[in-house]
């Protein structure tokens, strides 16, 4: 009853040209939508903008509009939690087609999404990395929490570039995952946009 109310009002928002549909956006509840929907319902895959109960920034987010995956069980079937208490999405989304893309876990909004944003004719087969992405969407800050710019995420495969920089000017090298491996230290990124190597360690100090 759930997936055909929430189809209901899902096309008729459609239907009569509302700007934002509602949708339950919890992952139980979006895989029982997809389970009862066909790709014919809306046609190819594509990200669409619904008005969330369940937040749009983080776990203790109000409600908002959220970017989501088009639900369908021939397009995009949920990858939920194994944990049978909890609403939450897998961080890693996998579409049929194999596409692979980022959520937040509570709202299954869609926070990077290569096959969508990579340059063109990218290789999408290796790890994929979802954290920096996410960090964009909070405040985020280094060893001493100053302020930094981005963070840079990779376009490939959203890891955190191997050199941030705080909004000061300083850098700071950084691994795939997040992991801070450096002090902060002075740079000049116009000389060398190459002061930490891939994994995180410094390779020049420049003034």
């Amino acid at each position: 009853m759930l997936a055909i109310a929430v189809f209901v009002i899902f096309s008729c928002g459609l239907a009569f040209g509302q700007d934002v549909p509602d949708l339950d956006t919890r992952c139980p509840n979006m895989a029982k939508f997809a389970a009862a929907t066909k790709a014919g319902s809306f046609g190819s895959s594509k990200p669409m903008k619904v008005n969330s109960p369940v937040g749009s920034l983080g776990r203790h987010g109000g409600a908002g509009v959220v970017t989501v995956e088009t639900p369908s069980k021939t397009i995009w079937m949920p990858q939920c939690s194994p944990d049978s208490q909890s609403t939450d999405y897998l961080s890693i989304q996998v579409r049929q087609n194999n596409e692979r893309f980022c959520v937040l876990e509570n709202s299954g909004m869609i926070i990077f999404d290569p096959a969508r944003t990579a340059p063109k004719g990218s290789d999408l087969s290796g790890p994929m990395y979802c954290q920096c992405n996410r960090s964009k969407l909070k405040n985020f800050g280094g060893l001493v929490g100053r302020p930094i710019v981005g963070p840079v995420c990779d376009p490939v495969t959203g890891a955190f570039n191997a050199v941030q920089q705080y909004t000061d000017g300083a850098c700071f090298c950084q691994s795939k995952d997040g992991t801070i491996t450096s002090q902060a230290f002075s740079c000049n990124l116009k000389k060398n946009a190459r002061p930490c190597t891939a994994d995180g360690k410094i390779v020049g100090l420049l003034n």
